[in-house]
């Protein structure tokens, strides 16, 4: 979401101030595509992926054929993945495979109280995204016959002796933290199983050092070899690049006062900065830590 700020100076004029927010992305899985920038006095933009553009790459072949290699080995699929978004997203994409006949029916294990809860809420509301969800007799395909909740710590736990084919989605995103660690500890001593990472690993958390290869790691105080398979899958980043940045400012019919670029690493958000000026005209200016700017 993005906030749009009138504001009333003490000499009576007002002023609109435009915040970004995270832009999404446009043509996203199941998302609707963002809503362009507004005209407004001064626009604050983010610059996660001011630097960057996301290759076009198909989603549902790489998610088919880490599915097929990790099942004819008879092993489980495990995918972090955020709560809310990319939980639903990977449902939905296993769920595409299957409705158009690339793949047989595979259970699929959503293991997190909090996935749940929001997809309850993605399925309240079908029609609310860029597809519906709504499936036969009105069931949502979030609801799909193989999609299995499991809600208690008994329920997960139980999941330590399920045998493949199947996945898991679990969180955290970043294996930072919750149920998704005692999976991994479970299944990553196991080469016939896989980790499908499906979103962004920052440095620190345990995802990023699977990511780099990392063959042993640490999780709940105990070293855990690595041999099951490690995979990415791209295309899924929900932060507009720095094109679709620019889309989004495409709504924009005349030059706000000044652009501050912001939310970003120092090279993406320069490099985001100096695309707006080349391509738009506006002035650009990438504040400082604890900078602050009178609008005048």
């Amino acid at each position: 979401a993005s906030v749009d700020l009138s504001i009333r100076g003490n000499g009576g004029g007002e002023r609109r101030l435009l915040l970004s927010g995270d832009v999404g992305r446009f043509d996203a899985v199941l998302t609707k595509d963002p809503e362009l920038a507004q005209d407004a006095d001064y626009l604050v933009v983010e610059s996660t992926y001011g630097n960057r553009t996301h290759a076009p790459v198909g989603v549902l072949d790489q998610l088919q054929g880490v599915l097929t290699r990790t099942f004819a080995r008879g092993g489980v699929l495990l995918i972090p993945a955020f709560a809310v978004g990319r939980a639903q997203q990977m449902i939905y994409l296993m769920d595409q495979l299957v409705s158009e006949g690339r793949m047989r029916p595979f259970p699929v294990h959503l293991d997190s109280p909090m996935a749940i809860d929001a997809t309850r809420i993605y399925a309240s509301f079908p029609n609310g995204h860029r597809v519906s969800l709504n499936g036969i007799g009105g069931r949502s395909l979030l609801y799909g016959k193989w999609v299995h909740l499991h809600r208690t710590r008994a329920e997960s736990e139980a999941l330590n002796s399920l045998k493949g084919p199947a996945v898991i989605i679990s969180s955290s995103g970043m294996l930072a933290g919750g149920r998704i660690l005692h999976h991994c500890r479970i299944r990553l001593p196991k080469p016939e199983n896989t980790l499908l990472i499906t979103g962004y690993q920052a440095a620190g958390p345990l995802g990023r050092a699977l990511l780099d290869g990392a063959r042993v790691v640490r999780i709940h105080k105990g070293e855990v070899p690595v041999l099951a398979e490690v995979r990415d899958l791209k295309g899924l980043s929900g932060h507009a690049d720095a094109g679709e940045l620019l889309r989004w400012l495409s709504g924009m019919t005349k030059p706000p006062r000044r652009v501050f670029v912001t939310h970003g690493e120092e090279d993406a958000a320069l490099a985001l900065a100096a695309r707006i000026k080349a391509e738009r005209g506006f002035t650009t200016h990438v504040p400082g830590h604890d900078e602050t700017a009178e609008l005048e």
